[in-house]
């Protein structure tokens, strides 16, 4: 396991966990619910583009490989996780929210 974070993801008020962690074929993210036994069901599954992990600093100055933040300033709370491919070249992949599809998919960070 690489990084842990909690919040508002399906922004429905429901406080879920993703868990970004390790493969031998590269890494993943699960985000997952909780059920009324306190069980932890899987909502998604997301494998991240990029080999190698990363992190960047985060609000004030704290450095984090996964965190919960409302990108785009659209009321919603998106889900940034850094990452390097092959070439060392860094990437900070940022995933929303489709409650129509109930999944995750990637969107364009602001330019």
């Amino acid at each position: 396991v690489l990084s842990i974070v909690t919040g508002n993801l399906l922004n429905d008020g429901q406080i879920v966990k993703a868990v970004k962690y390790k493969t031998v074929t590269g890494i993943v993210i699960e985000i997952l619910g909780s059920g009324d036994s306190g069980a932890r069901s899987l909502i998604d599954k997301i494998t991240i583009p990029g080999e190698h992990d990363g992190y960047f600093n985060f609000q004030s100055g704290n450095a984090t490989q996964l965190a919960v933040i409302d990108v785009d300033d659209d009321g919603t709370f998106e889900l940034m996780a850094p990452t390097f491919d092959d070439q060392l070249v860094a990437h900070l992949n940022i995933f929303k929210y489709n409650p129509g599809l109930k999944r995750f998919e990637p969107i364009q960070g602001p330019e």
